[in-house]
């Protein structure tokens, strides 16, 4: 029931709010588990929800800025995933840390990063390898600053995420990390995560643009939260 409340939480913030809602969820169950056993658990969770997101959103999907940046994540993803492997267990709460706190410079202006058209696919390439190591890519700040808003955003951040998802599980496969997984966790993770995107898209309809940036913020709030007492 809890994995199934994570998913749900997580799932509709992702929906409304177009990013956190991820990383959030991997924050929330490094307090469960194992720090890698939670960020290669996230990764099949987060691989349906974002399938699942992209599919109600297809029509909004801009396929120039996805394909850029899809280019660059999955290699970065399928590189840093085998790195996450090799890391001790005890790196990965502070990498978590360090990623919220950009995250929540980033959302707040106080870091100015806007990558143009050639800038995608390196963005993509970090992003990738930064979702592999902590389980959160930070997509959406990126395709943020590139410009997209409303359904746009929410369609091409999804579908760049599924191939990013998808790119950091065949690294965790290679690299055995999965054997400490119960897939059963996965299952109620995605199911979750899959209720919430139809509940945030309902959500998301009634608050409009400017509502939905308002729980973007609180999700930055407890992002920086979550992680302090990841490390603590």
């Amino acid at each position: 029931m809890v994995l199934i409340l994570l998913g749900l939480t997580a799932g509709a913030l992702s929906t409304v709010a177009g990013m956190g809602g991820g990383m959030l969820l991997v924050l929330s169950l490094t307090l469960l588990f194992d720090p890698l056993v939670a960020v290669a658990l996230s990764a099949p969770a987060l691989l349906s929800a974002n399938a699942h997101r992209a599919w109600l959103y297809r029509a909004a999907l801009d396929r120039r800025v996805a394909g850029a940046f899809i280019a660059g994540a999955v290699p970065g993803a399928l590189v840093g995933s085998l790195t996450a492997v090799a890391l001790p267990s005890g790196v990965i709460p502070w990498i978590l840390l360090a990623v919220a706190l950009f995250a929540v410079a980033k959302g707040c202006g106080l870091v100015r990063w806007e990558p143009g058209p050639r800038g995608l696919l390196p963005a993509g390439a970090a992003m990738g390898g930064l979702a592999a190591v902590s389980g959160a890519g930070l997509v959406g700040p990126v395709l943020f600053a590139a410009g997209l808003r409303g359904d746009v955003f929410i369609a091409t951040a999804s579908a760049a995420a599924v191939a990013l998802h998808l790119a950091r599980a065949v690294g965790y496969g290679i690299g055995g990390a999965f054997a400490g997984i119960g897939w059963l966790s996965a299952a109620l993770l995605a199911l979750g995560l899959v209720a919430g995107n139809l509940g945030g898209r309902r959500i998301r309809a009634r608050l409009g643009d400017a509502g939905a940036e308002k729980v973007g913020y609180v999700v930055m709030a407890a992002l920086v939260v979550l992680a302090l007492v990841g490390v603590s």
